[in-house]
């Protein structure tokens, strides 16, 4: 059952986040309110929470994560880091129980906390920007690029690559390969050969091997018809 959770969370982030968002309203106007319920609805609020921590956890996804690619810009990229969707929906939905906290219960009124208010929509937009910006590997006809908040790596087939699984706990990937002075590093890449990994590891391991030794197939890399081949080929490998 979580395997398809992460999986539904990992196809459509946004969706997501914008449910996540209509729970954090709906019970935030229950905790604001002055009726005896509001108490139930600030539990039901901080249940939520709790759930969306666990969820996030790396220990509670190891094994569980997405076993598929996107195609995106002439490319099949891995789904975004969905610990990163949970960590915005966790702010979210907290952000909103403490502003209504703060507008039905606090000590100035509630016309009077229109600054928390801001500082929420704020927190929405920064949040849901940086879950859905969360780098990840992504593989062009011409190599494997991973991207990270330090900068890019560009591992070119022609060296060779090769994936191994670092840490399948903390959902890390060694990406080795035969000739690393062919690699490319932008900005200020800091991260070395192991990443975390946004989709299974022993699947991202399997499509690197396919390419890897697999050269007539590099070119059709990025169309819908080469990504239904591969997701034959990987999934029947890894199960």
């Amino acid at each position: 059952m979580l395997i398809k959770g992460y999986a539904a969370i990992a196809r459509r982030p946004q969706w997501f986040m914008v449910g996540s968002l209509v729970v954090a309203v709906l019970l935030g106007v229950g905790v604001a309110g002055r009726s005896v319920f509001w108490p139930v609805a600030a539990g039901l609020l901080l249940a939520v929470v709790v759930v969306l921590l666990v969820l996030s956890l790396p220990a509670v996804q190891a094994g569980k994560l997405p076993r598929f690619l996107l195609v995106r810009r002439g490319m099949f990229v891995a789904p975004v880091e969905i610990s990163e969707v949970l960590a915005a929906a966790v702010l979210v939905v907290a952000g909103a129980g403490g502003v209504a906290y703060l507008r039905g219960h606090g000590p100035y009124g509630p016309h009077q906390n229109w600054q928390w208010l801001l500082a929420f929509v704020l927190l929405v937009g920064v949040t849901w920007r940086r879950a859905l910006r969360s780098s990840g590997m992504a593989f062009r006809p011409d190599g494997v690029v991973v991207r990270s908040r330090h900068g890019k790596i560009f591992i070119p087939w022609q060296a060779d690559p090769l994936g191994r699984s670092a840490s399948q706990l903390n959902n890390e990937i060694a990406l080795l390969c035969r000739w690393p002075g062919l690699a490319r590093m932008d900005g200020n890449w800091r991260d070395g050969p192991v990443v975390t990994a946004t989709a299974d590891v022993s699947f991202l391991a399997r499509v690197i091997h396919e390419y890897a030794g697999s050269a007539g197939h590099r070119a059709a890399i990025g169309t819908p018809a080469e990504l239904s081949r591969l997701s034959a080929a990987v999934t029947s490998v890894v199960v």
